[in-house]
C-alpha cells in the first residue's frame, strides 16, 4: 500500500475498505475512536485527497495534543483553508463522490470522503436551482468550503442585527468562482446554492428548470469541518445539532440531518425560539423554500413541518410586507435625495426582489392567479413587450413627478412664449402636433386639456404596444398608434407644425442612430415648424435617485445606475425594479423592468446634430427654463430642453 503523499493513486478493495483509516493510525498519530473512511470498495483515492487527509489529520493531532496555539498561529479555519489550497484537489478527483441523483426533497447531494469524531471531509453536489436553508453548523467549530465548479456558486451570510434584533443578510454573492475557498466558523449562519442558470437580463428564465437542465448545470463543493471532541459535547457527529432557520414560520429547528428546506418532521430534534428576519432575508429565503416545496412530491410535502405552498406564497407577498419594506429601505436610503447610503444592503434588497419576481409569473395552486397581470401570455409564453407591467406603474413613478417638476412647465413655455409669440397662430385651430414616443399619453392629455391642442390635430406613436394601449384606453389619446422613429417618414406620418419628444426619448436610441432619427424628424416637420425635446446631461447620475416613490406611497422604483462604455460611447445603464401595493387585494406586486440604457452624448454633440436639420436651436435648463450658453457642458438640473426651428 503506497504511503500518504505517494504519487500513485490508492484503490480500496472489498476486504480493505477502511485501509486509509488504518494507515492514519500507523503509529505516527493518535486518533481516538476513529470512524472508518466512507468510500465504496474499488474507489480510487487520488493523490490530492491523500495529501489533504494526511495534512488535516496532522493538524488534528497537533490540536488534540495541545501543540497548536491559535494565538501563535493562524486561526484553525484559516489553517484548514490553507491545507485545502495546498492539496490542489481538482473537480475530477471528486468524481466518485459527486451525486447528481439526489432526491427532489434534498437541497443538495452529499457524500463523505473521510470522517472521524472530530473531522469530516464531504462533497456536496448542487443541481441548478439547489439552494439550502439558512443554517449554522451545529457542533462544528472550524471549517472551510472550496468551490469546485464547473459553475459558480452562491453564498449568503446572515447575522442578527444588534439594533433591530432581526436576522439580516450581511453578504451575498452569486458568482463565487471555482477554486475559491470560504472559511467556516462556529458562529457562521449562511446558505449556499447553485443559481448560475438564473439570468437577470432577459427576465425570461424559469426558477424551476427541468431535471435534465438541472443535472447538466450542476455545481460541486468540498467541505471540511472540525470540532474539538470535548467530552462535554452532547452531539457526537462533527456537524450534528445544526440549527435550520425557517424565516417564514419564524422558527429554528435542530437536526443531525441535511440542512434542507422543508425538513421531514422525523429528523427534527427540537424547535427553538422564534426568529424574525428583515424584508430582504424573508423574501429571498422564503422564495427558495417555496421553490423547494414545489419540487417535492405531495407525499414528501406531507412529511414536512412547513406551511402549504399557497400559504408560503401569500405570506411572502402579503400587505404586511409593505411596512417591513419601508422600514428596511428607509434605513439605507437618504430621504431627501433618494440616494442609497448602503450599497451592500441595497444590492441585497434588489437581489431578493428580483429572485422573487418570477414567482408571480407562475400559476400556484391555491393562490390568486396573477399571470394575467404579468409578462406571461395566455399560452404560457413570455410576452415580448417588456413594458407590459411597467406601463401600469409608469405614471405614478415617472410621468406624474416629471410633469409636475418640469415637463408641464416647458411644454406650456413653448406654446405660450414661443409658438404664440413667434407665429401668432392659434393653438387650437392652427397647430398640428405629433408626439414621438408618447408613452402612456400623459403629456398628450396635458396638451389637449391645458394647452388647447385640438384632438384632430394631435398624432402620437410609441414603440411599445402596452404604452399605446394605455394611452388610448386610459388617457383617451385615440390617435395614438404603434410606431418607430427609425421608420418615420412624411409619407407615412404626414407633416406637422410641432414634433415633440419627451423624457429623453432620443437617448434610448443607439448612438449611431441619432442622425437618422433627427433626419426623419425634420422630414415630418413643416417649414417654419418646431422640434421640442429634452435630454439628460452626461452627469445626470449625480441627481439620479436610487429610490423613487409615488405620491400615494404605494408604488416604488428601485434603480441602480452605472456608467458604461460601449463602442467608445458613454451610456448610463440603469437596472430597474418596481414594486407596488396598489393592487386589487393590497398584496405586493414586483415588476423586474430589467436594464434601461441611455446614451450620454456631450451636449455640444447633440446640439450640432440637431443643427444639421434645424438651423435655429435654443437650449434651456429643463426645470428653470433658464437659457443655457452655447459652451455649456451640463445644466443645474442635469436635464435640458431643446427648442429647434426649421
Amino acid at each position: 500500500m503506497p504511503p500518504f503523499g505517494s504519487t500513485k493513486s490508492l484503490r480500496t478493495t472489498k476486504d480493505d475498505a477502511s485501509f486509509l483509516d488504518a494507515s492514519l493510525n500507523g503509529g505516527h498519530f493518535h486518533y481516538p475512536d476513529r470512524k472508518p473512511i466512507l468510500v465504496d470498495p474499488g474507489t480510487i483515492i487520488p493523490p490530492s485527497l491523500q495529501l489533504l487527509t494526511k495534512n488535516l489529520c496532522s493538524l488534528e493531532s497537533r490540536i488534540f495534543h495541545g501543540d497548536y496555539d491559535e494565538n501563535k498561529n493562524i486561526p484553525i479555519r484559516a489553517a484548514i483553508a490553507n491545507l485545502i489550497k495546498e492539496a490542489e484537489v481538482k473537480l475530477e478527483d471528486l468524481t466518485p463522490w459527486i451525486d447528481r441523483g439526489h432526491s427532489s426533497r434534498d437541497c443538495y447531494g452529499r457524500k463523505a470522503i473521510f470522517g472521524s469524531d472530530t473531522l469530516e471531509v464531504m462533497v456536496m453536489t448542487w443541481l441548478a436551482g439547489d439552494v439550502c436553508a439558512l443554517h449554522d453548523h451545529g457542533s462544528t467549530e472550524h471549517g472551510a468550503v472550496q468551490i469546485m465548479g464547473p459553475v459558480d456558486q452562491m453564498h449568503v451570510v446572515v447575522q442578527t442585527n444588534d439594533s433591530t434584533g432581526l436576522l439580516q443578510t450581511l453578504n451575498l454573492r452569486t458568482n463565487h468562482k471555482p477554486g475559491e475557498i470560504l472559511q467556516v466558523t462556529h458562529e457562521l449562519c449562511h446558505c449556499m446554492g447553485n443559481v448560475s442558470h438564473r439570468s437577470k437580463k432577459d427576465n425570461e428564465h424559469s426558477l424551476l428548470t427541468d431535471e435534465e437542465d438541472r443535472e447538466n448545470n450542476y455545481a460541486v463543493t468540498m467541505h471540511v469541518y472540525w470540532k474539538s471532541g470535548k467530552e462535554s459535547d452532547h452531539v457526537t457527529s462533527v456537524t450534528g445539532g445544526a440549527r435550520v432557520f425557517d424565516v417564514v414560520q419564524s422558527s429554528v429547528c435542530e437536526t443531525d440531518a441535511g440542512v434542507f428546506h422543508g425538513l421531514p418532521k422525523s429528523v427534527i430534534m427540537s424547535t427553538e425560539e422564534r426568529v424574525e428576519a428583515d424584508f430582504p432575508t424573508l423574501l429571498r429565503d422564503g422564495t427558495e423554500l417555496l421553490l423547494r416545496m414545489m419540487r417535492m412530491t405531495p407525499e414528501q410535502r406531507a412529511e414536512t413541518d412547513t406551511l402549504p405552498i399557497s400559504d408560503i406564497f401569500q405570506h411572502l407577498f402579503a400587505f404586511e410586507r409593505k411596512e417591513e419594506f419601508l422600514r428596511d429601505v428607509s434605513a439605507i436610503v437618504d430621504a431627501e435625495t433618494g440616494h442609497k447610503s448602503d450599497s451592500t444592503q441595497w444590492a441585497i434588497l434588489c437581489h431578493a426582489l428580483r429572485t422573487a419576481a418570477p414567482l408571480q409569473r407562475m400559476v400556484i395552486p391555491g393562490t390568486r392567479n396573477t399571470s394575467n397581470n404579468s409578462l406571461v401570455s395566455e399560452d404560457g409564453n413570455q410576452k415580448r413587450d417588456s413594458w407590459q407591467e411597467y406601463a401600469r406603474m409608469y405614471d405614478a413613478l415617472i410621468g406624474n413627478p416629471c410633469m409636475d417638476s418640469f415637463m408641464g412647465k416647458y411644454v406650456k413655455y413653448f406654446f405660450d412664449q414661443v409658438w404664440l409669440k413667434e407665429t401668432g397662430r392659434s393653438i387650437a385651430e392652427d397647430c398640428k402636433v405629433m408626439s414621438v414616443g408618447c408613452g402612456t399619453g400623459l403629456v398628450e392629455r396635458f396638451m389637449l386639456d391645458e394647452v388647447g391642442i385640438s384632438p384632430q390635430n394631435l398624432a402620437a406613436f410609441d414603440l411599445s404596444p402596452s404604452m399605446v394601449e394605455t394611452a388610448v384606453q386610459f388617457r383617451g389619446i385615440t390617435t395614438a398608434k404603434v410606431g418607430n422613429v427609425l421608420e418615420m417618414s412624411a409619407e407615412m406620418y404626414g407633416l406637422h407644425d410641432v414634433l415633440y419628444a419627451g423624457l429623453n426619448v432620443f437617448q434610448y436610441l443607439p448612438a449611431d442612430k441619432l442622425d437618422d432619427a433627427l433626419e426623419r424628424t425634420a422630414a415630418c416637420t413643416k417649414e417654419g415648424g418646431y422640434f421640442v425635446t429634452d435630454f439628460i446631461t452626461p452627469d445626470h447620475i449625480r441627481w439620479y435617485p436610487n429610490l423613487m416613490i409615488s405620491a400615494d406611497r404605494k408604488t416604488f422604483s428601485l434603480r441602480t445606475p452605472q456608467l458604461i462604455q460601449k463602442d467608445y460611447q458613454m451610456y448610463q445603464r440603469s437596472d430597474i425594479i418596481n414594486v407596488t401595493w396598489d393592487t386589487e387585494d393590497g398584496s405586493l406586486k414586483i415588476n423586474d423592468s430589467g436594464l434601461h440604457q441611455r446614451w450620454l452624448a456631450p451636449m455640444s454633440r447633440i446640439i450640432e446634430a440637431i443643427e444639421k436639420h434645424f438651423p435655429r436651436v435654443r437650449v434651456f435648463d429643463a426645470v428653470t427654463m433658464e437659457e443655457l450658453p452655447r459652451h455649456a457642458d451640463t445644466s443645474p438640473s442635469t436635464r435640458y430642453v431643446v427648442i429647434a426651428n426649421k
